[in-house]
């Protein structure tokens, strides 16, 4: 993987298409609609000249004007007015994208993330993660990493797991529970590094796959944030921030510098949701940050689960109200995922019943089951007796007796006789 194929490019370097798209990074928010008409209309380049003081022509306002009726449903009909609404709608965009763009030095920024260990990538890139593309208007500018390399996204399946920041115990044990079931089995971790359920979600993940391997291809977890990749946020996190950031993969569409802000936070969820083939989401308020994670997902057609809690408690609400009003599936266990999803991961979990509703017998040959089941609770019984109450011959019998026995579920005692192991 070259340096321009991995989105790092030190000062001086980079594509025009680069260069431009990290400059915009920085002056432009998510969900910035004018912003997205001017990069159609005009190409990123462009749009960056005039933020750098060229003004916009005739042909540009036009260019702009058409997008912009199109994207609001507004058909062309050669109506000054209406040509004359959407121009100052590129105006005022550039009005509101100007502060920003007078301190704004995207060589600098993609410097600053090759420092760390990271780059800037941009749609164009053979390693950005096509399944950004169902967020159309949403897409980000670019994103900026940090991590050992990138990994061929698509190659493993994917879940987000996320949640409350103050978990109950009970909410501290099921996501470690789920995390490590899951990760175990070849599924990337993906959340927000957040204190509370993110960072338990990414802790786990790691311990899962505990091999110290550094192989990009194979991520345990990616941890998407609010802020800069050279802003480990929250800092009480940081020392598990800091071992993501040298071993798997940190995200974010803001620069480097840059703060993380409460909508920034909601903007995230966006891209969180749409990195993942699911989210699971584990404890929650009910107006708590994760169900927009959820909404998100269940608006880009991913599959939503939700882990019930007891009803007394708070962090139950979020869940709940998902379950209640079907944007979510009821999920009890780890297999519960892998089955709504059909995935097929390394080491499969057997989907078969609960283990409270599963026999002994499960699992053994006809004459094993026999056997076994005709053993005696509490004491030993001679061998011919047990034969004949199974209606076992002697060959068969004695064979199945030491299978049982290798298995645990039979001991054969000095006398010869046989009880239950």
């Amino acid at each position: 993987m070259s340096a321009q194929e991995a989105g790092r490019e030190p000062v001086g370097g980079g594509s025009e298409e680069r260069v431009a798209r990290a400059g915009l990074s920085r002056c432009v928010e998510p969900g910035d609609q004018a912003a997205r008409w001017a990069l159609e209309a005009l190409g990123a380049p462009r749009l960056w000249e005039l933020l750098k003081g060229s003004a916009p022509t005739e042909q540009e306002h036009s260019n702009f004007a058409s997008v912009a009726e199109r994207e609001m449903g507004v058909e062309p009909d050669g109506q000054l007015s209406e040509r004359q609404q959407t121009g100052r709608a590129l105006l005022a965009g550039l009005q509101r994208w100007l502060p920003r763009a007078v301190d704004a030095w995207p060589e600098q920024d993609m410097a600053n993330a090759y420092q760390v260990n990271g780059g800037f990538l941009i749609p164009e890139d053979p390693h950005w993660p096509r399944a950004l593309n169902v967020l159309g208007d949403a897409e980000p500018l670019g994103l900026w990493w940090r991590g050992p390399g990138l990994p061929a996204w698509g190659a493993e399946p994917s879940l987000s797991i996320v949640g409350t920041r103050d978990p109950s115990p009970y909410g501290v044990h099921i996501t470690r529970q789920f995390t490590g079931q899951l990760a175990s089995r070849g599924l990337c971790i993906v959340s927000g590094g957040a204190i509370g359920v993110d960072v338990l979600a990414h802790a786990a993940a790691l311990e899962a796959r505990d091999d110290g391997s550094t192989d990009c291809a194979t991520l345990a977890t990616v941890c998407v944030l609010a802020g800069g990749v050279d802003r480990l946020y929250p800092s009480s996190n940081g020392r598990l921030l800091k071992h993501l950031a040298t071993k798997q993969l940190i995200l974010s569409e803001y620069p480097p510098g840059s703060q993380p802000t409460r909508w920034r936070f909601l903007a995230r969820n966006r891209l969180i949701a749409a990195l993942s083939s699911g989210t699971l989401v584990i404890e929650g308020r009910w107006r708590s940050g994760s169900l927009s994670t959820a909404h998100h997902a269940a608006e880009l057609g991913r599959w939503v689960g939700a882990v019930p809690g007891p009803i007394t408690a708070s962090t139950s609400e979020g869940p709940h109200r998902l379950i209640r009003e079907g944007s979510a599936e009821l999920v009890t266990r780890g297999e519960d995922v892998l089955a709504a999803l059909g995935w097929n991961v390394q080491g499969t979990l057997d989907l078969g019943e609960p283990e409270s509703e599963r026999r002994p017998t499960d699992g053994l040959d006809e004459i094993e089951a026999r056997l076994w089941e005709s053993l005696p609770l509490s004491r030993a019984v001679e061998v011919n007796k047990l034969l004949g109450v199974a209606g076992v011959g002697a060959m068969e019998g004695l064979s199945a007796l030491q299978r049982l026995r290798r298995k645990g579920m039979a001991e054969q005692r000095e006398d010869g006789s046989w009880r239950r192991g």
